[in-house]
Formats: structure tokens, C-alpha cells, sequence
């Protein structure tokens, strides 16, 4: 139950955040020419929406 709760929350809660963060970092996503930044922000919020996730599911 607390893997589908975790999938869930992430599934809908990742993208909102993801779009809220490009949008207040996009000088420093439109000077990246390679993309390195917008996988390092990606990663960091989906890592930080799982910990939530869980800690949601699982307090202590």
C-alpha cells in the first residue's frame, strides 16, 4: 500500500514542482547548453517528493 501511495504522490506532485522550478531557476536553465542542470533539478526533486512521499506514509 505504501509503494502505491509513494507512486502516486510523486506521479502527480513531481511535475507540478518540476514546472515551478524551471520557472523560478530558468536563467540558469536557459545558459546550460548541455542540459546537465535540468537533470541535477530533476533528480533533486524527485529524490526530495519521494522522501516526502514516504515520510507521509510512514511517520516517526
Amino acid at each position: 500500500m505504501a509503494i502505491i501511495f509513494v507512486g502516486v504522490w510523486v506521479g502527480i506532485t513531481v511535475p507540478i514542482v518540476l514546472s515551478v522550478v524551471f520557472a523560478m531557476l530558468k536563467p540558469i536553465v536557459m545558459t546550460d547548453n548541455i542540459g546537465i542542470s535540468m537533470i541535477v533539478m530533476g533528480l533533486l526533486v524527485a529524490l526530495l517528493e519521494g522522501y516526502i512521499g514516504i515520510k507521509l506514509v510512514l511517520p516517526r
